[in-house]
């Protein structure tokens, strides 16, 4: 039998931080099952979660751990503020950071101009890759706003009519052409 005078190998990093959080007089949040192998914390009064995924190494990376995600629900659609990783296994100095930034997030509640500088100082702090806006016309980048004022310019007696998608004008009609399903009405 395998044995190791490391008391935090055998240890999985969420019951670690829970036992931590509890000597430092706060509560951990729970995690639920997410999906693609994700965890998600409770969400916060002010929206805020974390989420943490297992990373196996593969052709793309040798890097054997977990990466952990702090995001922000803004208008019902997540918004990614900050990632970084931690090795498989939890040892005092990634446990103490780890901790604090997540205790920094979840219950302190910093703003996201501190919390990414904080996670910036993380060893392994991971990049961001900005995802293409779903509320953006991909042709035009023009934000949703732009269906707004489209639908405030339009004749009283004309509706603005976008894609299944919402994201892309497909014409202008009057009020007595039939609607179906596949379109959506903005105004």
């Amino acid at each position: 039998m395998k044995t190791t005078s490391n008391p935090l190998r055998s240890q999985t990093w969420l019951k670690v931080l829970a036992e931590a959080a509890n000597r430092q007089h706060f509560e951990f949040p729970a995690f639920d099952t997410f999906g693609m192998g994700a965890l998600r914390s409770a969400m916060t009064s002010d929206s805020r979660f974390v989420t943490i995924k297992r990373l196996l190494p593969n052709k793309k990376s040798d890097f054997d751990g977990v990466e952990w995600a702090l995001w922000q629900q803004l208008d019902d659609q997540p918004v990614l503020v900050a990632v970084f990783r931690d090795l498989r296994e939890p040892d005092e100095v990634s446990l103490g950071l780890t901790l604090t930034l997540l205790k920094g997030w979840l219950v302190d509640q910093w703003e996201v101009a501190e919390t990414k500088r904080k996670v910036s100082e993380h060893p392994r702090v991971g990049t961001i890759k900005v995802p293409v806006n779903r509320d953006t016309d991909l042709k035009s980048n023009r934000p949703k706003s732009f269906q707004a004022k489209a639908a405030a310019s339009a004749p009283k007696n004309a509706v603005v009519v976008w894609g299944a998608n919402g994201v892309t004008p497909t014409s202008r009609i009057n009020s007595n052409t039939r609607l179906d399903e596949k379109y959506k009405v903005c105004a």
